[in-house]
């Protein structure tokens, strides 16, 4: 697709954290595009390297102990990591917005929720007073909260309300691009089918792009159009929404899936992945899956696999497949 009609570019992504001394190899290699209007799903297990991709986007890693080894990410066009400054700030909360994964830290607690919803409005959109607080309110009821808890303070809310109350603020400005973060984990099931008709309603009007990080497989396939499995910092295997449900290749995939309970048959026993996800710190070499893998091969342990186009939409970065693409898991 021609780059001016993606909202989003990552290109060989490579993110590090120096901790006591120590390298933390975060986000090796990632490349992601999401065109305009279409949602793009992150999913693996955590410390996968998920939420540090997200965080590059914005340019808001913790500073000094995190750094941008090599890659770029472009913006509707324009190249992040290059931007002045101001254009920087001018571009967070307004082109794009992020739900951060703990709403428990991410809000003030000596502000209205209301003031906090107007505040992103009255900056970036330049609106009064009076019309970024009627807007708060319009936001709070969109979310299922009702508006009359405008002049309320976050510690008169539940964990599930305050999560709500972080989307109506990332949705506040209608952002070209939305990082979502986990963004209905502490929702219920009523809410969360709230929140999810809002944000796909907003793609389809205002043609919003989005990066949704989640586990819930539910989800990923009732919002998203492309999905991309992360296991120790890679995206080991990503393709559209029926490529990895109905088609899917990497054996740590079949593992996410696999993982699932069976609702036609409850008796069905789950099969875990074995083993646990290796310390970014310390990752094993060659393929990080490899020591939970029931396929490795002796070349998995030495050299990572090169990513292999299973077709234009859809590829796999596993030995497996590296001379032929007929097995399939």
């Amino acid at each position: 697709m021609d780059a001016q009609q993606n909202t989003l570019e990552i290109k060989d992504l490579t993110v590090e954290y120096l901790v006591d001394d120590e390298v933390v190899h975060a986000v090796t290699g990632v490349n992601i595009t999401i065109p305009a209007g279409r949602t793009f799903g992150l999913v693996g297990e955590t410390g996968a390297g998920k939420t540090t991709t997200a965080l590059s986007i914005l340019n808001l890693l913790p500073w000094p102990a995190g750094r941008i080894v090599s890659g770029e990410i472009f913006v509707n066009g324009q190249d992040v990591f290059k931007m002045p400054p101001k254009t920087l700030l001018a571009m967070r909360g307004s082109q794009v917005a992020m739900v951060f994964q703990d709403p428990m830290s991410s809000l003030n607690p000596i502000k209205t929720v209301g003031e906090q919803i107007a505040e992103g409005m009255k900056i970036h959109r330049g609106v009064s007073d009076k019309e970024a607080l009627l807007k708060a309110t319009n936001l709070l009821e969109m979310v299922g909260i009702p508006g009359s808890r405008v002049s309320a303070y976050p510690h008169q809310f539940s964990g599930g309300m305050k999560q709500r109350v972080i989307i109506a603020i990332a949705l506040a400005c209608n952002p070209e691009l939305l990082i979502a973060d986990e963004p209905t984990t502490a929702l219920d099931v009523t809410i969360q089918a709230q929140v999810l008709k809002l944000i796909r309603e907003l793609k389809e009007n205002s043609r919003m792009a989005m990066l949704l990080i989640t586990h819930a497989l539910g989800i990923v396939a009732e919002v998203c159009d492309f999905v991309g499995i992360m296991y120790g910092g890679r995206i080991v295997e990503c393709g559209t929404l029926a490529d990895i449900f109905d088609n899917l290749r990497h054996p740590y995939t079949r593992g996410l899936f696999d993982s699932l309970p069976d609702i036609e048959n409850r008796r069905a026993e789950l099969k875990p992945i074995p083993g646990l996800i290796p310390d970014p710190m310390n990752l094993p070499p060659g393929c990080a899956f490899h020591p939970r893998c029931a396929y490795a091969k002796p070349e998995c342990a030495r050299d990572f696999p090169q990513a292999r186009w299973l077709s234009d939409t859809h590829h796999v970065s596993c030995h497996l497949y590296d001379e032929t693409t007929e097995n399939m898991l």
